[in-house]
């Protein structure tokens, strides 16, 4: 699992303090790196940066963890021989774990599904409907953590996500990566005010993203890598104050937009931890830069800007932008995270 993933899970479910806490992050690679030296990880990958950025669990520690905690975790194989979770043990689930067999579908009955705080799924082929995640949002309007993601196969999702969505208003984490099925995001995402990071990561066919973005105050995180599709990114994301994260957004250098997020739009955006973006535009203009005001976001660890112009010149765009002091200048190709390609548009 992704070291960054495992966080913004602990994240989700409360387990590094407030949810207001700006370095709830940092204090998530402490207690990773403190549980590390235990041994509770293994088959560690480092990065350039000597960070751990992938490991997994260490069998024994995953088993002994379930046994402890057996009432509140579900992990179910759903394959032609299964019937949908039913039963007192899933009415005590808070944290479910579900494959889904190639031929198979998501279970559309869950009972106990109200109390469930935690969704995962790992599906092996297109398994999850749109209809069938409406009924689980209906159900499991409690939920904290939606986990639909799956690198393995990138169409495991329906084009559609459900509107009822808007009613997980728990939700912290919604990691949908991959499903490059996924055409536009409903305007109810923007109702789930606790949301603090979405991954959208691998969603080649998504087309916008909801004009009312702005609403999600505490959203820390948001990626968008390989989201190539996107025809703009909205203006609301000026008002996104708490965002640590930026990936792959796409930002206009040559003018200030009245509709599309353009570079004076960071102006007020001075919690930027990892800012990477794709500058549109054949040249910048001054009042951007002067607007942008990135030489006082001293938060800013890492920058990395590709230029969709022959006429730029990337390290001359890097110069001309007045980054702070210290901010590390990654290559535009390379992750913030582990140092690894992301597949950036081209």
């Amino acid at each position: 699992m992704l070291v960054h993933h495992l966080i913004e899970h602990w994240m989700a479910q409360g387990y590094l303090g407030l949810d207001g806490d700006s370095y709830l992050e940092e204090t998530g690679r402490e207690y990773f790196e403190l549980l590390a030296s235990r041994c509770f990880f293994q088959d560690f990958r480092v990065g350039h940066n000597g960070v751990t950025y992938r490991c997994k669990m260490h069998d024994l520690v995953h088993d002994f963890a379930l046994f402890l905690a057996s009432h509140e975790f579900l992990k179910q194989d759903v394959t032609p021989e299964t019937t949908p979770v039913k039963g007192s043990t899933s009415s005590k689930a808070r944290y479910w774990t579900v494959t889904i067999a190639k031929g198979c579908c998501f279970p559309t009955s869950i009972y106990g599904a109200e109390k469930l705080r935690s969704l995962l799924t790992i599906s092996q082929e297109k398994a999850i409907s749109s209809e069938a995640m409406r009924i689980i949002f209906n159900q499991a309007q409690r939920l904290r953590l939606v986990d639909f993601s799956w690198d393995r196969d990138w169409n495991h999702l329906d084009s559609t996500i459900p509107k009822e969505i808007g009613k997980l208003i728990h939700l912290r984490h919604l990691n949908l990566s991959g499903s490059k099925l996924i055409k536009d995001m409903p305007e109810s995402v923007c109702e789930l005010v606790n949301l603090q990071s979405m991954d959208l990561t691998g969603c080649s066919s998504l087309q916008k993203l909801p004009d009312g973005i702005g609403n999600l105050i505490n959203l820390r995180k948001i990626r968008t890598v390989h989201c190539q599709s996107l025809s703009y990114y909205p203006k609301g994301l000026a008002s996104l104050t708490s965002l640590r994260e930026a990936i792959d957004i796409v930002v206009r250098i040559d003018r200030n937009d009245p509709k599309q997020f353009s570079l004076g739009d960071l102006e007020k955006l001075d919690n930027l931890h990892y800012l990477y973006i794709t500058a549109e535009g054949d040249v910048i203009k001054t009042e951007e830069v002067n607007r942008a005001k990135l030489q006082f976001k001293i938060e800013l660890k890492s920058f990395s800007i590709y230029p969709t112009s022959f006429h730029l010149v990337e390290d001359e765009l890097v110069q001309a932008l007045k980054l702070p002091l210290g901010c590390e200048v990654m290559p535009s190709r390379v992750s913030p995270d582990h140092g690894t390609t992301y597949p950036w548009r081209v």
